[in-house]
Order: C-alpha cells, then sequence, then structure tokens
C-alpha cells in the first residue's frame, strides 16, 4: 500500500514528464504492435484523400480471362509472347515491361521431336546436307525462346524482362552452390546501377536490401531484352505492400527494379545514380527527377486507387487486332497477368486483392508524376516533439479544467492531431507518426483521471474517518435525553444533513433565587456545515453554558455572546440562534431570537397556531460586533405546545425541488394537537420525510417540543 500512497503523493507535472518519457522510449524501441497500428492508420489516410488520376503515360496489357479463353491456359508458347511484342513495337510503344519471368525453357513438344530425330539421323551416321539443313531450319522455327529472343531484339520498343529475387535462403529453401548464384548474378549484371554516390565516404556499410540469389530469365532471352529488372516487393509483418525496394544488393552490386528501368528507358536514358546520405540511402536521382527512398532504399508506394486504376486492354483482343491503332504510341507497356491462378495477388491498403502487375504500374506513375508519399528526414523529430507537446498539453489542460471541459480539450486535440496529419498526407504526401502522439495524450489524461480519482478517492476516505469521529463528538456534545423539569415536558431531537451538522441544540440549568426551577433551551444553526459548522457549533455551546452560570437577563447574555462569537469564529461564518428559558416558578417562556426561525405557539385552547415574535436587532450571533437583542416574556397554561425549529425543516425539499414550507410545518403541528411532546414529535419529524421522500437532505433538521402540563 506504501507504494500506492508514493505513486499517488506525486505531482499531476511530475506524472505528464514520466508519462511523455515512457511514450519517448516506446517510440525510440519501437513495439510491434503500435507500430502496426501505426500501419493500419497510415492505410486508412487513402480514405479520405480517394481516387489520383493515373498518367497517360502507363498502359497495361493484361492476361486475363478473356485471354485464356481465346489463346489457351498459361503458360502460353513464347512465340504468342513474340508476337504480342512485334504488335506494340509495331504501334509505337516505347517500353515493354514484363512482369513476368522466363526462367525456364518453353515447353515444345514439336521441338523435343525433332532434336529426338536429329538424334537419330546422327546415330545411322546419315550426312545429307539438305537434310542437316532442314533439321536445323526446323529446329529454328520451333524454338519458340528463340523467336521471343528475335523478337525482343528486332524490336523498335525498349524490352525490360522482369524477374525476382530469393532473399534467403530459408525462402527457397534449398541451398544453392555458389557458381549457380554468381552465373545469375552475372547474367543481369548488365542491368545493375552503373552510378553510386555517397556524400559520407566514411560511413561504413549502407543498410541495402541483400538478396539471395537472383531467379533471372534464360541466358538467350537477357541477352536479347534492353534491361532486365526485378519485380519483387516487400510486405510488412501484416501481409500488406507498402513498400517498393527500389535497389538490392546482389553479390557486390545493386540492382534497379522493373518499375524504375522502364521508366528511365521511357525518358531516354537519363544518369541514373544512387544517393547515399549519412544515414543511408537518400534516393534515386534519374536525370532532373529525384525518387525519395527511406534508409535502406525502400520507397512507399503512392497507391492511386483500387485496381483497374490504370488502362488495361487484353493481350487477346492484342493478338487478334482488335486495339485501335496508336492506342500504345509512346506509351509504357507492361505486360502481365490477372486471370485467376495466373497471377499474384497481393494485399494492399487499398484493397486485399491487387494484382502484382498493377504495383508495378503505380510505381511507374509515381516516378513520372513525381507524387510521392515519404517519412521526411524530419519526420522523427517531429513524432517525438508531437508526443511532448500533445503529453504536455493535456497535462497542462487538465488539471485546469472542469470535469466537463477536460474530456472536450481531450477529445479536441485527439482530432486536430489527426486531421493536421491526414492534412499533411494528403496535401504534401509526409507520412506522420499519429499512434504515439495520440497514445501519449490518451495515456496522459488517464493517468491524469486516475491519479485525480484515487487522490480524490484517499481524501474522500481520511475526509469520511475524520467526519465519522466529528460526528461522534457532537453528537456526544448534545444532550442524550430531554431533561425533566417541573411543569413541562421535552422532546427534542437533531438530524444532520451529513455527517458532521451545524444544527445543535442543548439544556442549561440557569441558577434560580430557590424558588422553583428554570431551564434554558438553545436551538441553534451554524452557517457551514461538516466540521467547520460543527466546530463553531461547540464553541456557541460552551459560551452560552459558561455565560449562563453569570447572567441572568436573556437579552444580556444574547448581547455578551454575540460579541465573543464575533471575535473568535472566522469572517464569514454566523450562528442563527434562539435562546429560551422555561421558569416553572411563573409558568412562562423568555425567549431572545439571533434570526432563528420564529417558534410556533399551538394553545391547548384550540385556537389556531401563532408565531411568537422579538423585538430587537435580529442579526444572526457573529455578524454585526454590537447588537441590541431584547427578550419576549411568553406566559403558558397547561396543554399549550411550542415549538421551536431550524430552518432545514421549513426548506426541506422534495425530489422535484419544492420546500416544505411553514404553512405545511403550521399545519402538522396543529393536526397533531393532544399528542405527547414525544409524539408530537415523531410525528412532526415523519411528516417532513414522508415529504422528502428519496431526495438527499440538503440541510439539518432539529426540533425541540416544549409541552406545558
Amino acid at each position: 500500500m506504501r507504494w500506492l500512497k508514493s505513486l499517488f503523493s506525486m505531482s499531476p507535472a511530475s506524472l505528464t514528464l514520466g508519462t511523455i518519457c515512457v511514450l519517448v522510449g516506446l517510440y525510440v524501441v519501437g513495439i510491434p504492435l503500435l507500430d502496426l497500428i501505426e500501419l493500419k492508420t497510415y492505410d486508412l489516410r487513402f480514405v479520405p484523400r480517394g481516387h489520383v488520376p493515373p498518367s497517360s503515360a502507363v498502359v497495361i496489357a493484361v492476361i486475363d480471362e478473356k485471354s485464356l479463353n481465346a489463346e489457351g491456359r498459361w503458360p502460353w508458347p513464347r512465340s504468342k509472347l513474340a508476337a504480342l511484342v512485334d504488335i506494340l513495337s509495331r504501334d509505337g510503344a516505347r517500353v515493354i515491361g514484363f512482369d513476368i519471368v522466363f526462367s525456364e525453357p518453353d515447353e515444345n513438344s514439336q521441338l523435343a521431336l525433332i532434336k529426338q530425330f536429329s538424334q537419330k539421323v546422327d546415330a545411322l551416321a546419315i550426312t545429307d546436307p539438305q537434310l542437316a539443313d532442314f533439321i536445323h531450319e526446323s529446329r529454328k522455327n520451333a524454338d519458340n525462346d528463340l523467336a521471343l529472343a528475335n523478337a525482343t531484339k528486332d524490336a523498335s520498343a525498349a524490352v525490360v524482362l522482369g524477374y525476382f529475387f530469393h532473399m534467403s535462403e530459408a525462402e527457397l529453401g534449398y541451398r544453392l552452390e555458389q557458381g549457380a548464384i554468381d552465373q545469375q548474378l552475372q547474367r543481369i549484371s548488365a542491368s545493375k546501377y552503373a552510378l553510386v554516390m555517397s556524400k559520407a565516404p566514411d560511413m561504413g556499410v549502407v543498410p541495402f536490401l541483400k538478396a539471395y540469389a537472383p531467379e533471372s530469365n534464360l541466358e538467350i532471352l537477357t541477352a536479347a531484352a534492353t534491361s532486365s529488372g526485378y519485380f519483387s516487393v516487400k510486405s510488412d509483418p501484416d501481409g500488406v505492400v507498402r513498400w517498393m525496394p527500389l535497389m538490392i544488393q546482389g553479390g557486390e552490386d545493386l540492382f534497379p527494379p522493373l518499375a524504375v528501368l522502364t521508366v528511365w528507358h521511357y525518358l531516354g536514358k537519363p544518369q541514373l545514380t544512387v544517393q547515399i546520405g549519412h544515414y543511408g540511402v537518400e534516393g534515386i536521382q534519374m536525370g532532373q527527377r529525384f525518387i525519395p527512398t527511406d534508409e535502406t532504399g525502400q520507397l512507399l508506394i503512392n497507391y492511386l486507387g483500387p485496381a483497374h486504376t490504370f488502362p488495361h486492354v487484353s493481350v487477346s483482343d492484342i493478338l487478334s487486332g482488335k486495339v485501335a491503332k496508336g492506342t500504345f504510341t509512346e506509351k509504357i507497356v507492361v505486360v502481365g497477368a490477372t486471370a485467376m491462378g495466373a497471377h499474384d495477388l497481393r494485399s494492399t491498403p487499398l484493397s486485399p486483392v491487387y494484382p502484382g502487375v498493377e504495383i508495378e504500374a503505380t510505381v511507374m506513375d509515381n516516378i513520372l508524376q513525381q507524387h510521392f508519399i515519404t517519412r521526411p528526414h524530419w519526420a522523427k523529430s517531429f513524432d517525438l516533439l508531437a508526443i511532448i507537446v500533445l503529453g504536455a498539453l493535456i497535462g497542462v489542460a487538465v488539471p485546469r479544467l472542469s470535469p466537463l471541459q477536460g474530456p472536450v480539450a481531450a477529445v479536441g486535440l485527439f482530432i486536430l492531431y489527426i486531421s493536421m496529419a491526414c492534412g499533411l498526407f494528403i496535401g504534401v504526401g509526409a507520412w506522420l507518426n499519429v499512434v504515439y502522439p495520440l497514445l501519449a495524450l490518451a495515456t496522459n489524461y488517464t493517468v491524469l483521471m486516475l491519479y485525480y480519482y484515487v487522490t480524490e478517492h484517499l481524501e474522500k476516505g481520511r475526509m469520511d474517518e475524520e467526519l465519522k469521529v466529528a460526528r461522534d463528538i457532537q453528537m456526544s456534545m448534545l444532550p442524550n435525553k430531554a431533561p425533566k423539569i417541573e411543569g413541562c415536558v421535552i422532546a427534542a431531537r437533531c438530524i444532520p444533513a451529513r455527517e458532521v451538522g451545524g444544527d445543535f441544540y442543548d439544556f442549561i440549568e440557569v441558577p434560580t433565587n430557590g424558588t422553583g426551577e428554570r431551564l434554558g433551551i438553545i436551538v441553534g444553526d451554524v452557517s457551514g456545515k461538516a466540521m467547520s459548522g460543527a466546530l463553531v457549533m461547540a464553541a456557541s455551546r460552551s459560551i452560552f453554558r459558561i455565560l449562563t452560570e453569570s447572567y441572568t437577563s436573556v437579552e444580556e447574555l444574547m448581547a455578551i455572546g454575540n460579541t465573543l462569537l464575533k471575535r473568535d469564529i472566522k469572517k464569514g461564518m454566523f450562528v442563527a440562534l434562539a435562546y429560551t428559558v422555561w421558569d416553572s416558578q411563573q409558568r412562562t417562556l423568555t425567549l431572545s431570537n439571533a434570526g432563528q426561525t420564529q417558534p410556533i405557539l399551538c394553545p391547548s385552547d384550540g385556537s389556531k397556531a401563532v408565531y411568537i415574535d422579538t423585538p430587537g436587532d435580529k442579526f444572526p450571533l457573529g455578524i454585526v460586533k454590537k447588537c441590541h437583542y431584547q427578550e419576549t416574556q411568553v406566559p403558558l397554561r397547561p396543554g399549550d405546545v411550542l415549538v421551536l425549529y431550524t430552518d432545514g425543516v421549513v426548506e426541506a425539499m422534495n425530489d422535484r425541488g419544492t420546500l416544505y414550507g411553514f404553512e405545511r410545518f403550521m399545519t402538522s403541528i396543529e393536526a397533531g394537537r393532544g399528542l405527547s411532546a414525544n409524539a408530537l414529535l415523531e410525528k412532526l419529524i415523519d411528516d417532513v420525510s414522508r415529504y422528502v421522500g428519496d431526495a438527499e437532505p440538503h440541510d439539518d433538521l432539529t426540533i425541540v417540543v416544549v409541552q406545558v402540563e
């Protein structure tokens, strides 16, 4: 329990500072779950941004369901793809990019038969030159790989073939000989980045993505193509493709992707340079265009919309001549499969099912239009600043705001920051973290609310304990029972509204001249309840008990009591008090009233009950230093009843906020005519309680009944 008390003995400022430090630490370390949530908030930012129209420079030639129905199941003979290259080239395509890898020879039964025939001729030692020429020509015509290679070599368009990297041996599933890896790397070496420039020569190891081995195209196709670029993409831990690596290290060289090379050829092969900064890769300079990346060389893909954002043209329509002439003129044509079972489907921020070929087209469009999403170099500093500022703002605001204003301020800051982050994302393509700053805001708000709740709970518990003790003291100072005195019967009750109240009553034996008995009856109401009211009540009781020993005049006693209370109680507090003395010999009540409610006399002869007024000043005790209180003497007859009470009786309210009132109280007293003093007291209290019902009492309630015998 000690640690809990020490925790909540801290100030809101220290708790705010601690919360901010914890969130800064979490941000620096990186929590996988929070980072995953941040990725999801990144995806949601595409929703308010909406669809962005693509450039007209990129067209996708798709191997779709229509193409499979027309041309047969995939994979097709590569002679069909050779024909596709010819048609696209003749139509004026500037660049043709294949989002397909041709890593294995084309399966051709005709070529296999010619090969067997040639082997049989050799076995029979037939050396006819014409037969040899026939076999050679037949093999050449049946070789679909050769047909595709020739079409690629002869095309007026630049043809960029796609391949992919195995990023690890575990991904491949088996170990390759180093010679085989070197052979694959050598095959694509002509398409590596030729120029890498570093601003920090002494930087050391650059954090490039490193691959285990490439899966390249056949050597005959690679040699015929203008370039070869990989179409490998990187998925985040949730399986969503948000990044494309623009450079992958294979062996000692850096290799570009299909998207970069197609755009490079489209722009006329400007100088292509990898830029290395002090903290890693900065991006790629392509002539006048700059492509920003993160420190490992990865580009955030700025998805423009759902699938089919780019124009799709069915390959079957191209092969059958159904496409209008000029459709592909001066265009980048990306050839890829979208038919079910013939292509790779990727999960993206905009769709869980997105064709891989359209991802390539999207990156090409991003480069051409220079429309990127980035994590600016200042983003981490901004994120840390946002964590500190949001945490500090809510830490400063909450202690100064009401319980209603606090949540409004927190929600307002929450919405404001989200709006700002979305605005920067949509406006300038800046990705700023929202999870950690908002978590700092929410956590600090929660911590402070918990702090105030627990401290108030502990404080309330402490006060409740103190009030319980004070109530015991207060109740012990009230008379346990009404005294028995000659000539009258007295009944009294004080019900505090809280644990400790400001109402009190007392009975004081007044000195006599030797005949009869005299009893002082006090009914008081102290301004302020709880502990302060109880303390002033105790002081008032003590003052009047002491003064009664020396003074017999009620009005003189009231004046001196007022002077003493004015001196001793703090400013703003006072005591409304009625002091009555019963004289059994004279059978009279002598009354002086200092701001207390008027006593009610209910005569025994059946006449109407009346209020008893007193002349002189009416100020409660302790307000004005010098007051002239006067006394009134009331003769009583057997059966007469005098009721002394505090304002808590007539001002009692029900759940509708309606006062009990003087009239209702007077009526209740008259209705109890003939009852004993105790019975009348119980009736009056019960009548008030039934009127109030379940409403919480807002003031103390005190009644003293004096019945003459």
